[in-house]
């Protein structure tokens, strides 16, 4: 698994941002100030997740697991890299192939200026 500094500094930025959230603030803080934060690191969640799936789809599409490490496929370096379970690895890389697939799709129809 990588390190915090061998990621892209935007990366490595917000992790060390959402590491130094206190919990010790949390004790002392509002229903109003923990429902904020619970929204707050749901939408931080939601929009990692699909950044990772972008990412992953273009990662899968050059075969970069085979590139980097010699991974059979990406599920496989997934599993090693990342220590996902192989059952939540092959469902990440299908969902990104999946979700490539349909995001290329809108992408044509847009730029070509149809309507869905």
């Amino acid at each position: 698994m990588f390190e915090p500094d061998q990621l892209p500094t935007e990366l490595a930025a917000v992790l060390t941002g959402v590491r130094a959230l206190s919990t010790d603030q949390l004790a002392a803080a509002t229903a109003q100030e923990r429902a904020g934060y619970l929204v707050g690191l749901r939408q931080l969640v939601d929009t990692a997740e699909a950044h990772f799936l972008h990412v992953l789809a273009t990662f899968d599409a050059h075969g970069d697991g085979e590139v980097l490490a010699g991974a059979r496929s990406t599920t496989s370096w997934l599993r090693g890299a990342l220590h996902l379970s192989g059952a939540d690895a092959g469902g990440r890389v299908q969902l990104a192939r999946a979700a490539h697939t349909d995001l290329r799709g809108c992408q044509i129809v847009c730029v070509r200026g149809w309507s869905i």
